[in-house]
């Protein structure tokens, strides 16, 4: 009886962990050139905080960075992100506190937002490679 219970557990969790993966179904981008090229920013920052709301039943993050270099879009010592706080099938990110990350954004009624399906797919070398490239191109 324990090892059926089991298994039903089992086949439960990985039903559910398949739905959650078919709902954020996120394109590969070709190239890190590519997905550059989609974005409206992508910079290196910090994250210092980030302060939640609700909205349509979704927790929305607005995740406050001190920038450490920006690759695209205006240069500027802070920026804030809004961002799905659901992980999983919902396409969230959750950023903690002190941690460095590379985060690329799109404009989106005003406001700079991201997903999981934002998140780069490349090494941040290739996204500065492809920068150089796209400087000596002009």
């Amino acid at each position: 009886m324990l090892v059926r219970r089991l298994g039903l557990s089992l086949i439960m969790a990985g039903a559910i962990a398949v739905s959650a993966a078919i709902a954020c179904s996120c394109a590969r981008h070709p190239s890190a050139a590519a997905q550059l090229r989609d974005a409206e920013v992508m910079f290196v920052g910090r994250a210092e905080r980030t302060a939640t709301r609700s909205e349509n039943g979704l927790t929305i993050g607005v995740t406050r960075f001190a920038v450490e270099r920006t690759l695209k879009g205006e240069v500027r010592a802070e920026r804030r992100i809004e961002h799905g706080m659901e992980t999983g099938g919902m396409c969230g990110v959750v950023f903690q506190r002190g941690r460095t990350y590379t985060v690329i954004a799109h404009a989106h009624e005003g406001r700079l937002v991201t997903s999981s399906c934002a998140s780069p797919q490349f090494p941040l070398a290739d996204y500065e490679r492809a920068l150089t490239a796209r400087r000596d191109q002009r």
